[in-house]
C-alpha cells in the first residue's frame, strides 16, 4: 500500500467515526496511525546516559555496590549504553602496572581495577559501554595497552572505543595549535588506531565524537568507516549556561537552529551502513541552567528531540550526568542533601521515551491548530500502537482524537505530570516517583476512551502522555 492511498483510507475511516451514536463532540485535533507504513526499528538501547572518563576514579559511583544508580539505570532499560568521555577524556593517564605520580597535564589515574569494577557495574545495569581514551594528551602506546585490556576485560560489554573528546575544539580549546583542521585529526587518528588494532585486533572503533562540526562526522566515514563500527557526534538546544537569552522559550525553539545540519548528516550516512550516535546530549551546555535544563521544560524538550532522532534514523543518544554528588542543573540523575540518588525532570522525559522500547516507527499524520502539538508513533512486538503526545503549549490543552487503519479497541494511558511547566520537583510518571532503590513501577492504570473505533484523549498544557491501543 503506497502513503497516498493509505493516508486517503485513514481519511475515509475519520470520517466515519463521527456517524452515530457519538456522545462527544469531535475534537480540532486528529491523529492518523498508518500501521502499514513502517520505518526502522528502534531499540532497547536507544536511551543512553554519558558521564566523564574522571568518573572511573570515584570508586563509590560507577561500580555494582551503587543500587541506587544500577536501580536507575534499569529502569530506563535492561540494555541501555553509557558513554565515558567528555573533556576529562583528554586528562586521565592510563596506568599498568604499580601507580605513577601523575603530573599536569593529566588530572586522575585510570588503572586495571578500575575496568574491573566498571564491568561488574555494566554487569549489574545490564548496560554496554562507550570507552574513551586519551587522544588529546595521550600517545599512542598507552593508548594501545589501554585499549588492550579494555578490549579483553569488558568483552561483550564493550560497545565501542573512542579516541579524545571533541577534536573539532583542540584547536580552540589549546589542546592542539591553532590551524588544526580535519585532515590533522584524520592522520594523527589513524596512527593511534593502528597501534590499538596491533595490540587489540577486534577493538571495536568509534567516532570522531565531534562537538558542532558535522563535517567531520561525514568525512570520518567516508575515511575510515570501514574500521569503525558507529559513528558519534555531540548535541546540546542551547548554551552557554550563563546566557542571559537561555530561557525555555529559547530551549524549545532550539530544534529549527543546529539541529538541522545534524539531519543532514544522518541522512548521508544512512549509506555508509554504520549508525550515528549522540554520545554527549543536554539541554544546555556548561552543566545546565537553572530554571531551565531541571525543569519538566527539559523533560518535554527531551521527548521531541528524541523522536526528531528516531524519525532521522540516528541510532539514539546519551545524556550527560554530573559527577558523584552532583548538583548540577543539567544532570538527569542528581545527589540529594543527604547523599542519595534522585531522577530530575529531565529523567522521566527519557524514562517516557523508553516506554516505546522496542518498537518499529510507524507513519502518522497530526492534524491540530495547536502547532506546540506533536506526536510520535510505533508499533510494539504485540501490534499495539503506542502513541506519544507531547503538548509544550503551556496555557492550552488539546483534545486528540486518533484514528488507525483497523479499529481500535482497547487503550491504556501514562501520564507525564507535574505541578507546572517549571517544576523542578514534584515530577510523576504514572501517578510514581522513580525511587532510587527500587527504580520505577506507575502506580495509575487510565483506560483511553474509545468510541466508533478511534481514541479519545486529552493532552494537558506543558504535558505528555503514552497512549498504547489495541485493535
Amino acid at each position: 500500500m503506497n502513503r497516498r492511498n493509505a493516508l486517503l483510507g485513514l481519511s475515509l475511516l475519520l470520517g466515519g467515526c463521527g456517524s452515530g451514536g457519538r456522545n462527544r463532540p469531535l475534537p480540532n485535533t486528529d491523529l492518523l496511525v498508518n500501521t502499514q507504513q513502517r520505518h526502522q526499528p528502534l531499540t532497547p538501547d536507544f536511551i543512553g546516559l554519558s558521564w566523564e572518563s574522571s568518573a572511573l576514579a570515584d570508586r563509590g559511583l560507577l561500580s555494582a555496590d551503587n543500587t541506587q544508580l544500577v536501580a536507575l539505570l534499569r529502569a530506563l532499560s535492561p540494555s541501555g549504553v553509557l558513554r565515558l568521555g567528555g573533556e576529562s577524556c583528554d586528562q586521565g593517564l592510563w596506568q599498568r602496572g604499580s601507580a605513577q605520580l601523575l603530573m599536569p597535564p593529566y588530572k586522575f589515574a585510570i588503572t586495571h581495577a578500575d575496568i574491573d569494577r566498571l564491568r561488574d557495574f555494566l554487569d549489574a545495569s545490564g548496560w554496554r559501554l562507550i570507552y574513551g581514551i586519551n587522544f588529546g594528551r595521550g600517545d599512542p602506546r598507552r593508548a594501545a595497552d589501554e585499549a588492550a585490556y579494555v578490549t579483553s576485560r569488558l568483552g561483550d560489554r564493550l560497545l565501542a572505543l573512542q579516541l579524545g573528546n571533541e577534536p573539532d575544539l583542540y584547536a580552540v580549546n589549546d589542546v592542539r595549535t591553532r590551524g588544526y583542521g580535519f585532515g590533522s585529526y584524520l592522520d594523527e587518528w589513524k596512527g593511534y588506531a593502528d597501534a590499538i588494532r596491533q595490540a587489540a585486533p577486534n577493538a571495536p572503533l568509534a567516532g570522531p565524537d565531534a562537538a558542532y562540526e558535522t563535517d567531520w562526522i561525514e568525512g570520518f566515514a567516508r575515511d575510515e568507516g570501514e574500521r569503525l563500527r558507529l559513528l558519534s557526534g555531540h548535541y546540546y538546544a542551547v548554551g552557554p549556561a550563563d546566557d542571559p537569552t537561555v530561557d525555555i522559550g529559547a530551549l524549545y525553539s532550539s530544534r529549527y537552529q543546529h539541529y538541522p545540519q545534524l539531519r543532514n548528516a544522518a541522512k548521508k550516512l544512512a549509506s555508509s551502513g554504520k549508525p550515528l550516535r549522540i554520545t554527549e546530549a543536554g539541554a544546555c551546555f556548561g552543566g545546565g541552567k537553572p530554571g531551565v535544563s531541571d525543569t519538566l521544560a527539559a523533560a518535554l524538550w527531551a521527548l521531541t528531540w528524541l523522536s526528531d532522532l528516531a524519525r532521522d534514523g540516528v541510532a539514539g543518544a546519551c545524556f550527560q550526568c554530573g559527577a558523584a554528588g552532583s548538583r548540577e542543573p543539567g544532570t538527569p540523575i542528581a545527589a540529594t542533601a543527604a547523599g542519595n540518588l534522585e531522577a530530575r525532570p529531565l529523567y522521566y522525559g527519557l524514562l517516557l521515551f523508553a516506554q516505546l522500547l522496542p518498537g518499529t516507527r510507524l507513519e502518522s499524520h497530526l492534524k491540530s491548530p495547536n502547532r506546540a502539538l506533536s506526536a510520535f508513533c510505533v508499533a510494539d512486538a504485540d501490534q499495539r500502537i503506542k502513541v506519544l503526545l507531547i503538548n509544550q503549549d503551556e496555557g492550552r490543552a488539546t483534545d486528540v482524537r486518533i484514528v488507525a487503519d483497523r479499529p481500535l479497541i482497547s487503550g491504556s494511558l501514562l501520564r507525564l505530570t507535574a505541578p507546572t511547566l517549571f517544576s523542578r520537583d514534584g515530577v510523576r510518571l504514572g501517578g510514581a516517583a522513580a525511587a532510587a532503590d527500587g527504580g520505577w513501577n506507575a502506580d495509575l492504570a487510565e483506560r483511553a476512551a474509545i468510541e466508533g473505533g478511534a481514541a479519545f484523549v486529552t493532552v494537558p498544557p506543558s504535558g505528555a502522555m503514552l497512549v498504547t491501543l489495541s485493535s
